[in-house]
């Protein structure tokens, strides 16, 4: 681990450091998958970014590696405040097989970030919500609100996101019809 922390902590923060190299060492190899979850609480900053970095870049070519670490990541994020750790964890949420629980505990943490300071985390929770809601039609009425809610009040980069979303999902502007009501 301590070998990994180094890898991770070393650098300047605006630069990717070693992110990208150890996400794809992490395809193919689940210690180090789980080496970065826990890293994830180390109390060093950069060391929690690039992890989080390093995972989200990793699960987006294979989604899969998360799946013994769903539970864990989901406790992640309700205290923590550091928003680029938030907004990795928002991008790895879709990709996670989610049980009931895990669902409703998923929502609630994009939820808790969708109000967030940050507007690059809000963008991201609004966006995995979406995303969820493509699989789950119960949540649909939960991400139409968010998505009229970033049409209304979002920054230019949320409400940018908001239209993209939108886009080619007839779910998200069918509030009038019949269909959508009854998912209300």
């Amino acid at each position: 681990m301590k070998a990994l922390r180094d890898q991770l902590g070393g650098g300047d923060r605006r630069s990717k450091g070693t992110a990208d190299a150890i996400a794809a060492e992490a395809l193919d190899d689940p210690p180090l998958v789980a080496a970065l979850v826990a890293a994830l609480d180390d109390p060093h900053e950069l060391v929690r970014l690039r992890a989080a970095d390093a995972l989200e870049k990793a699960s987006a070519e294979r989604a899969e590696i998360l799946a013994p670490h769903a539970s864990t990541l989901l406790g992640r994020p309700a205290d923590l405040a550091q928003h680029d750790v938030r907004w990795h964890i928002a991008q790895m949420i879709p990709r996670l097989p989610l049980d009931k629980p895990q669902l409703a505990r998923a929502v609630a943490v994009l939820r808790t970030t969708l109000v967030s300071e940050s507007r690059v985390a809000r963008t991201m929770a609004l966006d995995a919500l979406v995303r969820l809601a493509d699989r789950k039609r119960s949540l649909r009425p939960a991400a139409r609100r968010a998505i009229s809610a970033v049409r209304s009040r979002g920054s230019p980069a949320e409400q940018a996101r908001a239209r993209i979303l939108s886009k080619g999902r007839g779910w998200i502007d069918a509030s009038r019809t019949p269909a959508a009501r009854r998912e209300r």
